[in-house]
């Protein structure tokens, strides 16, 4: 899945966040449940890298992170809470629905 909300149609750089699904993959790897969810660099720049650098200060936009499930679930309650007390415009608040969901 891709998210926009400012990204241009043209921006190449992304992050994109794999959903893992369990740890017993080939040669030790993680299996994924899902595709990803891709997010470009005006988006996550703007509208995300402050969550997770807040609560993931290791995040590094340059490798690989496994962010731990109760991590996310302050990422995510984090921003849940900012969305009841900002009011954003319909796309922003769209974004982060889906983001959150």
């Amino acid at each position: 899945m891709v998210l926009r909300c400012f990204s241009a149609p043209d921006e190449r750089v992304n992050l994109c966040f794999y959903p893992r699904g369990s740890d017993t993959g080939p040669g030790g790897h993680g299996t994924y449940a899902q595709e990803p969810l891709r997010i470009y660099e005006t988006d996550y720049t703007k509208l995300l890298l402050s969550y997770l650098e807040s609560e993931f200060p290791e995040f590094d936009l340059r490798q690989h992170n496994r962010i731990p499930a109760g991590t996310w679930n302050d990422i995510i309650q984090k921003i849940e809470t900012d969305m009841s007390h900002i009011h954003f415009d319909d796309t922003v608040f769209d974004f982060y629905s889906r983001f959150t969901g």
